[in-house]
């Protein structure tokens, strides 16, 4: 598919920009696009072949990754996506810490801390993937490793046996991959505010958590 701003000119494809900032991000990426130094970073990114909304992406990231409502905003956008992926880890155990958000915060927080250079939606998504899938394993062998220490030697004979876990089939993973689609398809179609509550019930927050933080009644 062609990208729309291939053929718009430089006022339509910045209108165009804002409006996705706005939609997909929030109002403090749409703010940081509607400054000049970084509108022309924009056009640049898009004049080297790189699509509308992975150029507004990478240059909210760059530019914004500092900011705690930016940052909050562009990690908010996949947190549908990320919180499905780790409940679907949290059924190989460790529910305590794969189940929560923390795995999700943990790997965002390594992204951060690193030299992480955004190219893309899909590339980022495979880089938290990656992390995560990692993380979900270091923490099952820490809490088998644990569980084996806290064994009876004597008792070992009388420990019932595990069922062997096995990897999921292509037909589970084609699964997963739609569902990441239609959240991500969820996600964009939000008003702003909807957005919000969605990632504030994400993070386990309750009713009066949210109502607290968004300043509106939920009743």
């Amino acid at each position: 598919m062609t990208d729309p701003s291939a053929n718009s000119t430089p006022a339509e494809t910045l209108k165009e920009a804002a409006r996705i900032a706005w939609i997909q991000l929030g109002p403090s990426s749409a703010a940081l696009l509607a400054k000049p130094q970084y509108q022309s970073i924009l056009l640049s990114r898009i004049a080297r072949m790189q699509s509308l909304e992975d150029a507004v992406f990478a240059v909210v990231f760059e530019f914004g990754r500092n900011d705690q409502e930016i940052s909050n905003e562009f990690f908010g956008s996949f947190l549908a996506i990320l919180h499905a992926k780790g409940r679907r880890l949290a059924k190989g155990g460790v529910d305590n810490f794969i189940g929560s958000q923390d795995l999700v915060q943990s790997v965002i927080g390594d992204l951060l801390a690193g030299d992480f250079q955004f190219q893309g939606r899909a590339q980022l998504l495979a880089y938290l993937d990656r992390g995560m899938r990692w993380k979900a394993s270091a923490a099952r062998d820490s809490a088998a490793a644990r569980s084996h220490r806290d064994v009876d030697p004597l008792e070992l004979d009388t420990q019932p046996t595990t069922k062997q876990e096995h990897p999921p089939g292509p037909l589970t993973e084609m699964a997963f991959e739609e569902e990441r689609e239609l959240l991500a398809r969820g996600m964009e179609r939000l008003e702003p505010h909807e957005r919000e509550l969605l990632q504030l019930h994400l993070a386990g927050k309750s009713l009066a958590e949210i109502a607290e933080a968004t300043g509106r009644s939920l009743e």
